[in-house]
Order: C-alpha cells, then structure tokens, then sequence
C-alpha cells in the first residue's frame, strides 16, 4: 500500500547547521512512502555550500508544494530570503573535515539579531561552530610628547575590557573598547609619571 499523503505541511527545522559538499545539501526526496508533498523546510543561521542549497522532487502546485524558508543563511546558490549571503564560508580545512570558521569569515556575526548574541556578545554566527577569537595583545610602546601609547592587537568588532596593573598581580579597570580595526591604538596619560605599567586585555560582552 504505501502512505497516505499528508494534507498538513512536515515542518523541517534546521538552525546553526554546516551542510557542505553535498550534491543537494536540503533535498525533499519523492518516495513512495514520503509523506509529501506538503513539506515545510525552514533553515535558519546556516551554511549551505557546494552543490545545490535545496531542492525538491515535489512539483511547486497552489495546494500542494514544498516551501523553503530560508533566512540569515550563507548558500553556494542565489536564494531569496531575508540576511541571506553567498560567499566562501573560509572553513578552516574541509578536505579534513574541520568545519570551524576561519578568521574574518562571511559567515562570523551574521546570523540572524533576533537569535540570542555569542556568549563574547558578539551577533550569532553562520554554520554550527561559534567562531572564538584568539588572544588579544599589546605591541610597540611609546611616549611621544611624554604621553604613554601602545597598540592593541585584537581581532576586530568586538568589545574588549582593559586592565592595567603596577605589580602583575592586582589588575584595575583601564577602560572598555569596542574595537573596529586591528590594531588600534591605546592611550594612556596617567602612565607617564608610572614606573611600571602591565596592560591585558578580555573579551566582554
């Protein structure tokens, strides 16, 4: 006998998923015993690349169909839908399978800004690995016009809490920075009269 075809659409749900090099990475397969064809594929905050996004056996009829939704997603195709983007996802070794994003990735911070943020409070990534910036640190110390500088090397847009110390061991508040570009610039004129002064640096939401 086979199945009965479903008169109610089958929701599927994929969120912060990486589906890659795949002929078809979402397929709403015709079988005989498919409950179709009212299939409701909604893909949210994913990765989508190489081979087609999506595709359905399901002919696109007024009352019976297979609907894609797809928002905030990275595709290898031109699919409409809110937040979408088709660029190099930039995985860091896919021939390894090592899905993880590499820095300065298309798909890092751009998921959808009504998901909850990062745990870094950053907006929410593409795919199912959460990108973690590495260590920050500081470089070339100066004091032109006797004003203490140094740089911070940071990975850029995201916010950053400072702290400085006299002994490397009790660690004050500095300031906050949400930083832009990489590296920027640390100014510091209670330094100056300062015999020693240590600076680090943490991710803050």
């Amino acid at each position: 006998g086979g199945t009965t075809p479903s008169t109610t659409p089958v929701l599927v749900t994929l969120i912060n998923s990486t589906m890659t090099s795949n002929l078809t990475n979402a397929y709403a397969n015709r079988k005989s015993t498919a409950m179709g064809p009212n299939v409701h594929f909604n893909i949210t905050n994913s990765i989508l690349w190489g081979g087609n996004p999506v595709h359905s056996d399901f002919e696109p009829l007024s009352t019976n169909s297979t609907n894609f939704t797809i928002a905030y997603c990275n595709l290898s195709e031109v699919n409409a839908g809110v937040g979408n983007l088709m660029a190099d996802p930039l995985f860091v070794d896919a021939a390894a399978h090592d899905f993880h994003l590499q820095p300065f990735s298309p798909s890092i911070d751009s998921g959808s800004p009504q998901f909850p943020a990062d745990a870094d409070g950053s907006p929410i990534d593409q795919g199912c690995y959460t990108f973690f910036p590495g260590p920050s640190f500081f470089s070339q110390a100066q004091a032109p016009g006797g004003v203490f500088q140094v740089l911070m090397n940071a990975y850029s847009n995201r916010n950053y809490v400072i702290e400085f110390s006299t002994n490397a061991t009790a660690w004050s508040p500095f300031l906050t920075r949400f930083q832009t570009n990489d590296p920027s610039l640390i100014t510091d004129p209670s330094a100056t009269n300062s015999p020693l002064r240590l600076y680090r640096a943490r991710l803050a939401p």
